[in-house]
């Protein structure tokens, strides 16, 4: 909105929203859709085809698209949009490097990065867990490739294994990470379901709770959002078995916050377990480890942030920020640059 003062954006999102009321489908608005070098960008979703309008700026072009919306999106498109629609295959920014370990030396650096305070981010843009490294009361622990570290408010676990891989973005013309991503190859990630699922007592927990039981929310992607519930969430959350999230969230979002489960977050290679509150619908998120689960965002269709890209052929399975100035412990810059 910045970019562009003298457009009524209020108006245009009125008839959008309208569009969509008549519908009965849902809008949302985002900071970012990861084409930066567009404004005013609209994605119409249908089932799993994505289709990207930019320069969205004059009335004409948000008439038609309010008109075609109304129909579902399903005739043809107007011939005004055609010029507007554009494609993309959302090119990062930054497309970090593979710092090439064996699964051994990977494991000590994750040992490393734990004890001396790094962050921690499993799931995807939208929805994600988040393990606040930079508690001094953390503790830190290790078994072979296993490396477990924990707080009060949440409970991490890396697993190594042969298929793991890092990648780094360093600061130019340095050998020092500012950000780092734990992936695995395609064929080793996996997709979670695609509805609300009872995934049965949660033998997989770090920090066991009786009685528990693990419910996947549904992302269908290539990390869990899972609740551990038990009482009165677990009887709320069986009341909507097999529903997708973005139809149930509605029904069960406000005792989902008030109640602030367990939130458990999964990739093929880590695990975090958030017990800090779930903050209310418009507020900040506390200090420490939390969660993020925002469905706009999540309708994007992102892995990692905008402008943030891995190699082809690779899923990332965790978002590590290393604490300022740390450099890789014991590894020769010659090894891999």
């Amino acid at each position: 909105m910045d970019k562009h003062p003298q457009i009524d954006h209020a108006a245009h999102l009125a008839l959008l929203r309208a569009a969509t009321a008549a519908t009965s489908t849902r809008l949302w608005t985002v900071d970012c859709l990861g084409t930066c070098e567009r404004s005013n960008v609209v994605v119409v979703r249908t089932g799993a085809r994505r289709r990207r309008f930019g320069e969205m700026l004059d009335d004409d072009d948000i008439d038609q698209l309010a008109a075609w919306m109304r129909t579902g999106a399903s005739t043809s498109l107007p011939a005004g949009l055609a010029t507007r629609e554009f494609t993309t295959d959302a090119t990062p920014l930054m497309v970090a490097e593979v710092v090439p370990l064996p699964a051994a030396a990977l494991a000590d650096v994750v040992h490393e990065l734990l004890r001396d305070g790094s962050s921690w981010v499993l799931g995807v843009h939208g929805a994600s867990g988040e393990f606040d490294g930079s508690d001094p009361d953390r503790v830190v622990t290790r078994s072979g490739p296993v490396v477990i570290a924990t707080t009060e408010s949440a409970a991490l676990r890396v697993d190594i294994d042969d298929h793991a891989r890092l990648y780094s973005l360093d600061k130019r013309g340095t050998h020092e990470p500012v950000l780092m991503i734990l992936a695995v190859g395609d064929a080793h990630a996996f997709s979670g379901g695609n509805v609300i699922t009872d995934l049965g007592p949660d033998t997989n927990a770090i920090r066991p709770a009786a009685h528990s039981t693990l419910f996947d929310l549904g992302i269908g992607r290539s990390a869990t959002f899972a609740i551990q519930a038990c009482g009165d969430v677990e009887r709320l959350l069986r009341q909507h078995l097999g529903r997708p999230l973005d139809a149930a969230l509605a029904d069960i979002n406000d005792q989902l916050v008030a109640a602030s489960p367990t939130r458990v977050i999964e990739t093929p290679l880590a695990r975090i377990e958030v017990v800090a509150p779930i903050p209310a619908s418009g507020a900040a998120s506390p200090p420490g480890s939390y969660t993020h689960l925002l469905p706009g965002e999540l309708d994007l269709g992102l892995d990692l942030p905008p402008g943030i890209g891995l190699p082809d052929g690779v899923t990332p399975a965790a978002i590590i920020r290393p604490p300022s100035g740390w450099t890789y412990p014991g590894v020769p810059t010659t090894e891999w640059r």
